[in-house]
Formats: structure tokens, C-alpha cells, sequence
């Protein structure tokens, strides 16, 4: 159900509601959590499908929020040296980027 729900936000997101498409994926996250509990990588990509809404409609901080907690899962679940974190880290840099915030990202 929780892919379906993904899919579903996904076409929303390409016809540019992203508020039907954060709907459909903190659904989909709803499930995951109940499903995994909180330290899952499932959950990790539900949380950067959400962050990249944020992002879009440009709440950057809402952005980064979802994108941090992403990065925390997969650094616990994978280790340092996983791509998955490397990728969760660069959205994070993205984001400090766009802020203007050169230091921090």
C-alpha cells in the first residue's frame, strides 16, 4: 500500500500539487513507520520523498529537517562509508547551499 501511496504522490509531484503529493507520501510514511519502527531505511526514503516537497515549495528549513532525520537513519542502519549516506549528506549540502550558508554545507 505504502508503494501505491508513493506512486500516487509521485504523479501529483510531477503535476506540480505538492501539497496532494506530501499528503499521499506522509501516507506512505505512516505506514512504513507502523510497519518498520523508526530506524529503517524505508522510512529514510520517505522521509527525503517528504523533504524534497519541503524543498520544492521551498521551505528550506522543513526541507533540511526531513532530509537530517533521512541521513541519521541510513548513517545507523548502513555506516559512514554507504552511499546511501553519501547521498542523504549532498541533499543536505544542497540545501545548505541554496540557504546561502557556505560553511555548514
Amino acid at each position: 500500500v505504502a508503494i501505491s501511496l508513493d506512486r500516487i504522490g509521485d504523479i501529483w509531484n510531477t503535476k506540480g500539487d505538492y501539497d496532494k503529493a506530501l499528503e499521499y507520501f506522509e501516507r506512505a510514511m505512516a505506514i512504513r513507520l507502523q510497519y518498520y519502527g523508526e530506524s529503517h531505511p524505508n522510512v529514510a526514503g520517505s522521509l527525503t520523498r517528504i523533504g524534497d516537497i519541503w524543498e520544492t515549495k521551498g521551505d528550506y528549513d522543513k526541507a533540511l529537517e526531513y532530509f537530517e532525520r533521512a541521513m541519521a537513519i541510513n548513517l545507523q542502519y548502513y555506516g559512514e562509508s554507504h552511499p546511501n549516506v553519501a547521498a542523504s549528506l549532498s541533499r543536505i549540502g544542497d540545501i545548505w547551499n541554496i540557504k546561502g550558508d557556505y560553511d555548514n554545507g
